[in-house]
């Protein structure tokens, strides 16, 4: 949608691929930009995120790793 309503600004002696790839790449980074603080904190993969620990040993050794990390 931003690349046709910004059409007349397009210069023809160009190439068009480019043009248009350049402003996918800035909405990108710019959503990523405001986005970031929700994104901090979150997992990356939930599946390699470790269990939850039930016993206090397990707490233990889990609060001691996550510190070193």
């Amino acid at each position: 949608m931003r690349a046709f309503t910004r059409l007349h600004l397009y210069d023809e002696h160009r190439p068009f691929y480019p043009w248009l790839a350049t402003i996918a790449v800035r909405l990108a980074q710019n959503w990523l930009t405001r986005h970031r603080r929700e994104w901090r904190g979150a997992p990356l993969d939930p599946e390699r995120e470790p269990a939850l620990a039930t016993d206090p040993i397990d707490k233990l050794i889990t609060d001691e790793r996550d510190r070193r990390l």
